[in-house]
């Protein structure tokens, strides 16, 4: 029998990366196994505080200047050139509080002296068929009768000082019949009202929507996407929150561990990040979250843990002399049970550690989930009889596929809204874009 060394060869080559790719799937589990038994999970009052606290943020600062920025040149051409955009949408992800992001930016915004007209009305209609009424009995008193054909040019010499906000577009329509009226009375009022400068704050999906339906691109092409965060800007953003809690990060214990304190740590990284593991676990959540605050603090909250672990002891100074010094007063020796009652305190301390973040799994869905969570992604979260609408369902019917989506955390709720939960949106988008229910330009 022949012995052929190069077929040999090759064999190894195709076992070794699955015996590799094997080993490394046993020891992630391992690992997992092992996480799982040291750390607890919150309580569900410690997830809602946090949670409220997280709320309570304001949007992050590169959101804000990349708004101010934009606008500021917008309107600057806008007022010089006749012929300018008389409009900017900014564009954010369905889970993001495009109304609160844009209500932060011109609240410290400087660069103008434009009068301000935000739309009066914070939520959707109660009754859908109440928004094209309620647009033009709002907007109609601030645009020009001449100009509200399409065919009328601006002049000129026209006073060009008002600002018109739409602090959120997904509350000017209903993805049903007659639903889309607000819309089409906005479009024409945009396009026809030029000495009047429009702010819209519209989400990612229902900005691709509508390009399918009128051609958004062609008729709206001035838009600005809110930017993409980096780990150490999501940090910031998150530190009022984060350094109440005197975090722990990747390898669970209080003191740096030898990586965090090498020669390679640059005083300049030091000056960003308390540790190496810190700097780990925010790049590869930033890469999780893609970048996006609601996204960020969602998987945050979910990569909180709580760990016992054994306190550290101070060591007595050594003394030259033999004899221990006696203190002038010394405390009265104290009873067996309070002896016992510190041993049992000082055996082991509770910390709150951040582990690495991960993106929760989809549960098994069906086409009516899909088109459900499409809906709430559309409309950027809605109460249950609009989102019933939308569907063409019954109410009874929807109530109780959300009942299940909710339980598995797929969906909030905030007292009668329903909307997307940014810790599963990664996923989730992925999964409807493969299952070609969402288009595969919208993020």
């Amino acid at each position: 029998m022949s012995f052929k060394f190069g077929v040999l060869v090759q064999r190894i080559k195709k076992i070794v990366p699955k015996a590799r790719a094997k080993l490394q799937e046993q020891t992630a589990e391992l690992e997992s196994q092992l996480s799982k038994q040291d750390l607890a999970e919150l309580s569900k009052k410690a997830i809602t505080d946090l949670g409220q606290q997280l709320d309570k943020l304001d949007p992050p600062q590169p959101y804000r200047e990349a708004i101010q920025t934009k606008l500021t040149e917008a309107i600057a051409r806008w007022q010089e050139d006749v012929n300018a955009p008389n409009y900017l949408y900014v564009l954010a992800r369905p889970i993001e509080p495009i109304d609160q992001i844009l209500a932060d930016a011109l609240a410290s915004w400087q660069d103008h002296f434009l009068d301000i007209k935000p739309l009066t009305w914070q939520t959707r209609p109660h009754r859908y068929e109440q928004i094209y009424t309620k647009l033009k009995e709002e907007l109609a008193p601030l645009c020009q009768e001449k100009t509200t054909s399409l065919v009328c040019l601006p002049e000129a010499d026209a006073d060009r000082n008002t600002l018109i906000v739409l602090p959120n577009l997904s509350w000017c329509f209903l993805r049903c019949i007659d639903g889309l009226k607000g819309i089409n009375y906005l479009n024409t009022t945009i396009l026809g009202n030029r000495d009047r400068f429009w702010l819209i704050g519209c989400n990612s999906w229902t900005w691709h929507y509508f390009h399918h339906i009128y051609d958004w691109h062609n008729c709206f092409a001035q838009f600005l996407a809110l930017p993409t965060l980096s780990d150490l800007e999501l940090k910031t953003w998150l530190s009022p929150v984060s350094q109440e809690l005197d975090l722990k990060y990747g390898n669970h214990n209080h003191q740096n561990s030898t990586s965090d304190t090498a020669q390679d740590w640059s005083e300049q990284q030091q000056d960003k990040w308390r540790s190496k593991s810190e700097k780990h676990y925010f790049e590869k959540l930033d890469d999780l979250a893609l970048g996006s605050s609601a996204i960020t603090a969602g998987l945050w909250l979910r990569s909180l843990r709580l760990k016992q672990e054994e306190p550290q002891e101070d060591k007595p100074e050594e003394n030259s002399d033999s004899t221990p010094e006696l203190s002038e007063r010394s405390d009265p020796p104290q009873n067996k049970d309070a002896q016992s009652n510190n041993s049992e305190a000082a055996e082991s301390i509770q910390i709150m550690v951040a582990k690495s973040a991960t993106l929760p799994e989809l549960p098994d869905l069906d086409k009516d989930d899909y088109y459900l969570l499409l809906s709430l992604g559309l409309h950027g979260g809605m109460n249950l009889a609009d989102l019933a609408l939308s569907l063409n369902e019954s109410d009874s019917k929807v109530l109780t596929q959300m009942e299940a989506l909710w339980q598995v955390g797929l969906i909030e709720r905030d007292r009668d809204q329903f909307q997307l939960s940014p810790a599963f949106y990664p996923n989730l988008r992925r999964r409807l874009i493969n299952n070609k229910i969402l288009f595969s330009e919208a993020d």
